[in-house]
Parts: structure tokens; C-alpha cells; sequence
């Protein structure tokens, strides 16, 4: 009987051989049938590897061989498999990593799109990342997911060194045999191909034959072995065929629950993962809700007390400039009420004066100096005119008249804050300002610098209301005070014939404080003078 089943093992193995092959082939064949490989993807086939390198970048050129990275001793593998589907169109694309013998792997088709520029990673009819080319041709891969961004990796290839770099790890060009050894099988060894048979229909209807064929024999065989199996046993007698019957009961039962527990186990410990997964994602989902949060908070802090900011500095604005305005306004009427009192007494003294006799007339003291402009050694310039007993001093944004009190000397208090001035008379074209009580010569000297004579009429008139219209303003815009009196000063120094070097002085110092190259009062400064102070 042993003679009789040599030759029917014999073409089982050899019909078994043949299925193999058979079945692999289909396999190879139906890769460049996938559904995804669409009509536009075959459109866009190419050999030509320059412009695979520039849609594909890297990856172009490490495809065709798996690439392994493995720690000795078999702890820990990485490996990346990039292979062909469609030549410079689609390509396979498989990455993964083995830790104590157990192992994970993904695998993508990659595709070009034309229209974007850029590969799309498919997974289960999804994209799961986009890959973007970068200029040393590196790929870099962003995920479309949470999870995907935390695994998104750049794939680099260094020609020289012949190693695919993806992120922290360093992998070399390897077998499939050695890349299926490293994974401890994960990654299947590829089968030997048979040759391709004459057509598809020939190729079905050759597989059912031998599917056919294979499992006649294999019962055939079966058949054969429990008969021999059955010849070399001893008889066995009654109760020792119910004990080996229970015996195979319980070997079954425990099998059984073996395989339960077992079953119930590996269940376990994925339900186990799948939760500490979904716990570390909503973990991960809430510090992510809880950045932006306090982000949007901040930001809106921030907002609110810019606003406050601004509001408190437009009050307080406000508040300085009716202070400003309303203390200008009494210190206006102030000097106006002073100004009509002293023009009441100046005319009650010319009118004494006329009623005088002519020896009283004659005795009346003449102006101690000349009407005009004077100014001080540092520049600052003021117009001075006697009225009788009255010196008046008219400044940009003011008129002060100082009383005659004693031979060639003048005081003045000031309404607004009480404080007292004087004038000293030095000569007719010298003036010393002063304090009340101050030893002559210790107070500043004002010397004359002109009267208005050469000075028309018409225009003086004219540039005095200019003057005085940039002092109005200067009194009633606080923020430019200090350029409306320069203005003031030049029209002023123009009326009374103060020179060219008047002007070009007040000139200068309204350039050093303006803020743009544009003369503000062209009617006070000529444009001349204006672009000759520098």
C-alpha cells in the first residue's frame, strides 16, 4: 500500500506547485488593474526620469527595491518600499516599523496631480497626506488629519551616500528577501513567477481544473493515510476506545477554551488600545481647543484694554484742552479789560496834557526810547511802543502794558498769576527787562532792531493782522502753539522792518520742529526765506 501512494504524492505536490505559481501570477497581473488606476493617471505615464524626478522628487529615484533601516540584535526595524504602478503617473508606497518582533505597516498609492502640483497619498480611497516637492527634490509629507499632521515625515535621498533619509532614521537599499526577514515574515518574500499563460480564459479555466484536480487528490490521499494509519494502530478494546474518546473531548474542550481565552485576550487588549487611542486623541483635541481658547482670550484682553487706553488718553485730551482753552480765554479777557483801562488813562492823560498851559506843556518828558522791534542777545523778539506813561510790550500771542513809576522805568503784574514784571529804560535804543527790586544791569538787555520805517504803510498794516491772526491761533490750537507764534514772530518782524536775519531766524526754528518739508504760513514766511533756513 506504501508503494501505491509514492506516485499519487508526488503529483499532488507537483499540482500544488503548479496552483502556486498559477495564483501568483494573477496577483502580478492584477496590480496594474487596481481601480485606482485611473484613465488620466495613464495619461500622464512616462519614462522619461527627469520629469518622474520632478513630479515625484525623491521618491523617483529610490523606486524599485525596499529601503531598511534595522538595530542588531533584531530589536527594532523601519523600512519604506516604493515601487512603480504607473511609471512617472502613480507608484506603491509602503512604510513601517518592527519593535520587539511585532510589527505595523501602511500602505498608499501615490499619485501625481497635475492640475495641484503636488501627490496625493491614498489609503482606503481617502487622502491621507499631500506630499509638496521640495527644492533639493526632498518630499515632504503633510498630513490631512490630526493624526496625520503628527506623522507627517520628509523623505530626502542622498545619491551619494546611497541612504533614503525619513526624519530621524537612515535607510539603505535591501532585498525583498532581507527586507521579509527583518519583519519577521510582515512583509511577505516575493513568489517565484511562472510564465505568463496564452490568455485570462485560459488561465481560469486552467486554475478550476486544477483546483479540481487537487482537491480529488488531496481526499484521495486523506483516505489513504487514515486506512494506513488505521492498519499500524493496535486494536483497541471497548473501554479503551470510550477513554480515547474522552481523551479527544477534553483535548478539544481545552483546545477550545484555549483558543477563547486566547480569543478573548487579543480582544481585550485591542478594545485596551483603541481606548488609550480615542483618550490620548481627545486628550491631545482638548490642549488644542484649551491653546486656542486662552489665545482668543488674550487677544481679546488685549483689545479691550487698547480701547480703554485710547479713550482714557481722548478724555484726558479733552479735558487738557478745555483747561488750556478756558484759561487762554480768561487770560485774553483779562489782558483786554487791562489794555482798555490803560487806553482810557492814556487818553485822559493826552487829553490833560492838551488842556495844560503851555509852560506845563513844555515840561512834559518825551519818549525815553524809540517805538520798534528789539530783541536780546539769545534772538527773542518783541515790539515795544510808548503811549504817554504806558509801555507796551506786543508779543506773538499778547500785549503787556507796563505803568511808568518812577524816571525811564515800567511795571507790570501779570492778572492771570499775580507775578509782577519791569522795563528799564537804558537808552533811546536800549531796554533792560527786569524784576521788581533788581539792581540795574542784572536783568536782560533789549536792544533795537527796528521801527517800520522803511516799511509801507499798507503792508505793515497787513502784516500785523497776519501776525496777529497767528497769535489768535496760537492762543486757541494748544497742539501748535509753539509754530503759530513763529509765524506770528516772522509777520511781526517783517512789520517793523526787523531784517532779513529776523526772519530767516524764525524761519529755521519753525523748520527744526515741523513735520513735513511744507512751509505752514507762506503768507508770514516768503517761500525764499522759507527754503533758505536751514
Amino acid at each position: 500500500m506504501a508503494h501505491a501512494r509514492r506516485p499519487l504524492l508526488s503529483g499532488l505536490a507537483r499540482a500544488g506547485a503548479l496552483l502556486a505559481i498559477t495564483l501568483s501570477q494573477a496577483s502580478a497581473q492584477g496590480v496594474a488593474a487596481r481601480p485606482e488606476i485611473t484613465d488620466a493617471i495613464q495619461r500622464l505615464a512616462t519614462e522619461d526620469a527627469a520629469l518622474q524626478r520632478q513630479r515625484f522628487g525623491d521618491l523617483a529615484a529610490v523606486a524599485g527595491k525596499p529601503w531598511l533601516s534595522a538595530v542588531p540584535g533584531e530589536l527594532a526595524s523601519v523600512w519604506r518600499d516604493v515601487q512603480w504602478i504607473v511609471p512617472g503617473a502613480a507608484m506603491r508606497f509602503q512604510r513601517g516599523f518592527c519593535l520587539a518582533a511585532k510589527c505595523q505597516g501602511t500602505e498608499y498609492l501615490v499619485r501625481y496631480d497635475a492640475a495641484a502640483k503636488q501627490l496625493e497619498f491614498v489609503e482606503q480611497g481617502a487622502v491621507q497626506y499631500l506630499g509638496r516637492i521640495l527644492e533639493d527634490g526632498s518630499v515632504r509629507m503633510t498630513g490631512t488629519g490630526l493624526l496625520g499632521v503628527l506623522t507627517a515625515e520628509t523623505l530626502r535621498f542622498d545619491a551619494a551616500a546611497n541612504v533614503l533619509h525619513a526624519e530621524k532614521h537612515a535607510l539603505r537599499a535591501a532585498t525583498p528577501a532581507e527586507l521579509a526577514a527583518a519583519t519577521h515574515g510582515f512583509v511577505a518574500a516575493p513568489a517565484v513567477q511562472a510564465p505568463q499563460a496564452a490568455s485570462e480564459a485560459d488561465l481560469r479555466a486552467e486554475l478550476a481544473a486544477m483546483k479540481a484536480k487537487v482537491e480529488a487528490l488531496s481526499k484521495q490521499v486523506e483516505q489513504q493515510q487514515a486506512s494506513a494509519e488505521e492498519e499500524r494502530q493496535p486494536r483497541l478494546t471497548p473501554a479503551q476506545a470510550r477513554e480515547a474518546e474522552r481523551r479527544a473531548q477534553r483535548e478539544a474542550q481545552a483546545k477550545a477554551a484555549e483558543e477563547k481565552r486566547l480569543a478573548a485576550q487579543a480582544k481585550a487588549r485591542e478594545e485596551a488600545e483603541r481606548r488609550a487611542e480615542a483618550r490620548e486623541r481627545a486628550r491631545r483635541e482638548a490642549e488644542a481647543k484649551a491653546a486656542e481658547a486662552k489665545h482668543l482670550a488674550e487677544e481679546k484682553r488685549a483689545e479691550a484694554t487698547r480701547i480703554a487706553e485710547e479713550k482714557r488718553a481722548a478724555a484726558e485730551a479733552q479735558k487738557r484742552a478745555i483747561a488750556e482753552a478756558r484759561e487762554a480765554e480768561v487770560r485774553r479777557a483779562a489782558e483786554e479789560r487791562q489794555a482798555r483801562e490803560d487806553a482810557r488813562k492814556a487818553a485822559e492823560a493826552e487829553r490833560v496834557a492838551r488842556a495844560a498851559p503851555p509852560a506845563a506843556a513844555a515840561k512834559a518828558p518825551a519818549a525815553p526810547a524809540a517805538d520798534g522791534r528789539y530783541t536780546t542777545s539769545s534772538g527773542y523778539t518783541l515790539n515795544v511802543e510808548f503811549r504817554g506813561d504806558v509801555l507796551v510790550v506786543k508779543e506773538p500771542n499778547k500785549e503787556s502794558p507796563y505803568r511808568r513809576t518812577g524816571p525811564n522805568f515800567y511795571e507790570f503784574t501779570n492778572p492771570t498769576n499775580g507775578i509782577a514784571y519791569c522795563m528799564r529804560v537804558v537808552d533811546a535804543r536800549t531796554l533792560e527787562a527786569c524784576k521788581p527790586g533788581q539792581a540795574p544791569g542784572m536783568g536782560t538787555r533789549l536792544t533795537l532792531a527796528g521801527d517800520g520805517a522803511g516799511v509801507p504803510s499798507g503792508e505793515r498794516d497787513r502784516l500785523e493782522r497776519i501776525a496777529r491772526s497767528y497769535a489768535d491761533r496760537a492762543r486757541t490750537e494748544p497742539a501748535n502753539t509753539q509754530a503759530w507764534s513763529f509765524c506770528s514772530l516772522a509777520a511781526m518782524s517783517r512789520a517793523t522792518g526787523g531784517g532779513q536775519a529776523q526772519l530767516l531766524q524764525a524761519a529755521s526754528a519753525l523748520r527744526s520742529i515741523a513735520t513735513t518739508p511744507a512751509n505752514p504760513c507762506p503768507d508770514a514766511i516768503p517761500q525764499a526765506a522759507w527754503a533758505a533756513a536751514q
